[in-house]
């Protein structure tokens, strides 16, 4: 059994590690992703979005765009955008096949539930922050249901190799979604809540509790069990009120996502690097220049007047306006203080603007959004290197921070029979653990989107070069073409372009083939050499029996 009060320390040291962060945050929302904006400030009602008080947009939109270009050119909904293969351990094409059919039922199951809802709230937290959470749980009538957590509800620690392993979170209940949640009877066993959830029954109060769910690695288990309280993760949910253990139960998974636009390099730098602290000087600047740009249009349209101290009346500055002025005096009202040329600051704001948008590879997903919504692979292969090859490093850390949720949704989906009934999966998948125990291993992941598509291109363009060159040199190397393993370059090209693995025959069945077509090639050069022979008997009288007659 887990110590609440030593679940909540442990939250507490999180949390004021946390805090460098959470400053820096609560500026990427005031400046840049302003629907998210209570990181460090307490709940602001309609009408108060910082987005008002903003000169310049231009981050807002590059936000928006990199967002949105996540979910259409990475994980794009209704499409083929992931296959599952067998892993390297177990690698057949029985298997691969077994493991892509179950990829088939994992996307149709996505599609249909809230997976793609909550993930386009993450990928703007990740776009905005550099940081996203994306949780997993089985549900009961949709099989498997989502949901994404707010910037500065967690705190996560990593494990040695840099990967997160733990995830505590902070939630406020009402008393009664408390007593819905946990039931009456563990409500009542701490005093606080108790006194709350009679409250609300005598008088209504329907008052809120914060709760931390903290999820990490167990020490201290028995392997060989499969109870709750022996998984590989702890599951503990804690009252702030009365500082009680509500529910300890585990997963076998972590069920958290966790993914980090980039990473700073040393200790402790688990929250990630996002794009905002990259153009952050430019984004400020943008929104000083914009706002000087605005007092100098204004002043170009409705220009300060020197009016001269004889004037008659007042100056009339309305469309066909008159002013009333001496003429003997000499002196009129004249434009003050409009000679200043804006041409510079315009310069100097297009110099931020072009900053913050390339922070953002707003060039690359306006590329893809520009094009047709279905590409083909030549397509792909156009796109610039010098656009897309910048934001590599950023889906590379995506598609490994994301193999945690995709082992997850296996687990959970196999679990709930989705992929069939134990007694239906092949004995090719299944491997043994030991002490009468076998396990389905989770797959290997090959993502099939467009901007997954457009990076492998630069491998099959290589392999495209190799051919040439072998093919040149065989001109004066007859055997140069014998460097080059066709079968395994035409599948591997095949793979890189999208192409289903349904189009793509299994290495046994063209080796099958080949079998066939040689020894239909060699009989038949037996029955060419029986009639050759037949022929040359025929001309001197002697009958040459056919190869197989008796």
């Amino acid at each position: 059994m887990e110590d609440p009060k030593t679940i909540l320390a442990r939250w507490s040291q999180m949390t004021a590690d946390r805090t460098l962060w959470d400053s820096v945050w609560q500026k990427v929302s005031d400046l840049a992703l302003p629907r998210k904006g209570n990181i460090t400030r307490t709940q602001s009602g309609p009408g108060t979005n910082s987005a008002n008080r903003l000169f310049d947009t231009t981050a807002i939109e590059s936000v928006a765009t990199l967002a949105s270009g996540h979910s259409s050119a990475i994980t794009p909904a209704g499409t083929q955008w992931f296959a599952w293969e067998a892993p390297d351990a177990i690698k057949s094409d029985e298997a691969d096949k077994w493991y892509n059919l179950c990829s088939e039922k994992a996307r149709n199951l996505l599609a249909a539930g809230n997976f793609h809802t909550m993930l386009n709230e993450c990928f703007e937290d990740r776009a905005g922050f550099g940081l996203c959470c994306l949780a997993a749980m089985p549900n009961e009538s949709r099989k498997i249901s989502f949901q994404a957590h707010p910037i500065g509800s967690f705190c996560v620690e990593e494990d040695s190799e840099g990967n997160v392993d733990t995830v505590f979170l902070r939630r406020s209940y009402s008393i009664r979604q408390l007593v819905q949640e946990f039931g009456e009877e563990t409500v009542m066993g701490n005093a606080k809540l108790a006194a709350s959830w009679a409250k609300f029954q005598d008088k209504g109060i329907n008052g809120d509790h914060f709760l931390i769910h903290a999820v990490f690695p167990r020490t201290r288990r028995d392997a060989t069990k499969q109870d709750a309280f022996n998984m590989a993760f702890a599951s503990c949910w804690v009252a702030e009120d009365g500082r009680s253990m509500l529910k300890e139960s585990g997963f076998d998974e972590l069920p958290f996502c966790v993914s980090r636009y980039l990473k700073r390099t040393g200790s402790k730098q688990q929250y990630g690097y996002s794009p905002f602290e990259q153009c952050e000087a430019a984004i400020i600047d943008a929104n000083k220049v914009k706002q000087i740009l605005q007092v100098v249009g204004q002043k170009m349209a409705v220009p300060p007047i020197l009016v001269p101290d004889n004037l008659v009346g007042n100056v009339d500055t309305r469309p066909g306006g008159k002013t009333v002025f001496r003429a003997s005096a000499g002196t009129l009202p004249k434009e003050w203080l409009t000679g200043a040329d804006p041409r510079g600051l315009a310069e100097q704001l297009e110099d931020d603007r072009k900053a913050i948008r390339q922070a953002y590879h707003t060039d690359l997903f306006r590329m893809f959004a520009d094009r047709e919504k279905q590409m083909t692979a030549r397509e792909v292969s156009e796109l610039s290197a010098e656009k897309l090859m910048p934001f590599s490093p950023s889906f590379t850390r995506f598609t490994a921070d994301f193999q945690v949720m995709m082992e997850r949704i296996f687990a959970i989906l196999f679990r709930a029979g989705v992929f069939g009934a134990p007694a239906d999966i092949p004995q090719a998948v299944v491997v043994p653990k030991g002490g009468g125990f076998s396990e389905v291993p989770p797959p290997k992941v090959v993502y099939q989107s467009r901007v997954a598509l457009a990076i492998r291109q630069a491998e099959t363009a290589a392999a495209d070069r190799l051919v040439e060159r072998a093919t040149a040199a065989a001109k004066f190397t007859p055997g140069a073409m014998d460097n080059v393993d066709f079968d395994i370059y035409l599948r591997q090209s095949a793979r890189n372009d999208g192409v289903s693995d349904k189009v793509l025959r299994s290495s046994e069945d063209v080796a099958k083939m080949r079998q066939a077509q040689a020894e239909a090639a060699q009989q038949q050069q037996q029955l060419n050499q029986a009639q050759q022979a037949a022929d040359a008997a025929g001309k001197v009288g002697m009958k040459i029996p056919t190869p197989g007659a008796q």
